[in-house]
């Protein structure tokens, strides 16, 4: 595994691909929680954390009392609707083939995956709940598209989405392109450009957001502010704040006013320079954070994502002795997926996996172990020598969208306080 780190304004019915998961309740995805033993009570309890599930004929992905993001079901299933404390969020519009919408990934000047119906034809467009939760949970949308213009070029990707408990939602966009295509040959209708711009970008409603620290707000007299620090948007009149970083991918990050109706927060995915070709194969990838805050202000906000734009790495102690460091996989959670490898879950190498700072305090994260044949019947979480209050830690089954447990042998643990400098958690498997 690498240690590195316009919206369709109502659901329609599944026009291309529907789906491919089962109606799927938090009572469902909590009945393998930290003991495995579910609640035999009928009464509904809100989970703790965040879940994913299908609701009606789309996913949503929520941490209930703070927002419930919707992916559509239209286009490449992107999010096209966040709902936090009462507001829709996310900005529509975009008359063009080149605007951002939503949420989604931009392929400058060829394409714009989003939520929205499709611009070109679909080559893929899957989604799928990798872990329901709770506390983690996870979304993962593989796509592609065969285009009018540039037909060669078959641009895909993927992007997932990780949901953690205290409002940060960690995002993994990868971009491929067949062949070499030149941005020159390869403009949608109505575009002309000889670079190639690849962003992941999050649009939101310009109509809800007062102010955006500290780069300011664009706006049609001043479009684009580029930006080289993790920015937050206060919203519905402080009712919300949505604080934005990025990590790895190409170097420009910026605040573009798409129109009256959305202002994108973006992230390139790669540096390429004007009128050169990009590809073949994999050209971008990136880290992206936002965190959605209510009681929040926008400066705690930014204190709070600052560390998560960076790579806190870790030392590793397992059963055969110390062992290479471990970092940030880009789905936010220590051991999980990568753009090199998307089988999630860091060998633990023996019954027992110990982890430190490699220098500073490390606050709130996950750990995806996969124990394999040392796998126990229950894990003993201590300090390394004082056993761990269950309420410094979250044990979670690695259970899908369908509500099944494909790998038994791998565990998510959850820890919300953090790791102070020079202190040890060590986990165990127990026979």
């Amino acid at each position: 595994m690498l240690l590195h780190a316009v919206v369709a304004p109502v659901l329609l019915l599944c026009a291309v691909a529907c789906v491919k998961v089962n109606e799927f309740s938090y009572k469902d995805a909590a009945s393998l929680g930290d003991d495995g033993g579910g609640d035999s009570s009928d009464a509904y309890v809100p989970p703790e954390g965040a879940v994913a599930y299908v609701e009606g004929d789309h996913i949503v992905a929520t941490v209930p009392d703070l927002y419930k993001m919707h992916f559509s079901n239209l286009g490449y299933k992107f999010p096209y609707q966040l709902e936090v404390n009462g507001a829709q969020a996310l900005g529509g519009g975009g008359s063009t083939c080149r605007d951002e919408r939503g949420v989604g990934v931009n392929y400058d000047p060829l394409t714009v995956f989003s939520g929205a119906p499709a611009l070109g034809t679909i080559g893929l467009n899957d989604i799928k709940i990798t872990v329901a939760g709770p506390p983690v949970a996870k979304v993962q949308l593989d796509w592609s598209e065969s285009t009018t213009a540039c037909s060669s070029s078959q641009p895909s990707g993927r992007s997932t989405f990780t949901f953690f408990p205290d409002g940060r939602i960690t995002r993994m966009d990868v971009v491929r392109i067949v062949g070499t295509p030149s941005a020159a040959g390869c403009e949608c209708a109505g575009a002309a450009s000889t670079q190639w711009k690849l962003w992941s970008y999050t649009a939101l409603n310009p109509n809800l957001v007062s102010t955006i620290v500290p780069s300011g707000k664009p706006s049609g007299s001043n479009p684009t502010i580029p930006t080289a620090v993790p920015v937050c948007a206060n919203g519905n009149g402080d009712a919300f704040h949505i604080a934005f970083g990025w990590y790895a991918g190409g170097s420009e990050r910026e605040l573009e006013y798409v129109d009256a109706n959305a202002i994108a927060f973006k992230g390139s995915l790669a540096n390429v320079t004007a009128g050169n070709p990009i590809g073949p194969g994999d050209v971008g990838d990136m880290i992206s954070n936002m965190w959605i805050g209510t009681s929040d202000t926008c400066a705690t906000l930014l204190t709070k994502i600052g560390p998560y734009n960076g790579n806190l790495a870790m030392d590793v102690i397992t059963e055969g002795g110390p062992s290479s460091g471990i970092g940030f996989a880009q789905d936010g959670t220590y051991g999980g997926e990568t753009s090199g490898d998307d089988d999630p879950g860091t060998a633990t190498l023996g019954n027992l996996f110990d982890v430190t700072p490699s220098t500073s305090a490390i606050p709130a994260f996950a750990l995806w172990l996969d124990f394999g044949p040392d796998a126990g019947n229950t894990y003993l979480v201590t300090d390394g020598s004082s056993v761990l209050p269950t309420s410094a830690y979250r044990e979670q089954h690695v259970i899908d969208g369908n509500g099944d447990e494909l790998h038994p042998t791998e565990r998510i643990f959850w820890f919300p306080n953090g790791l102070a400098a020079n202190a040890h958690i060590r986990v165990t498997a127990q026979p």
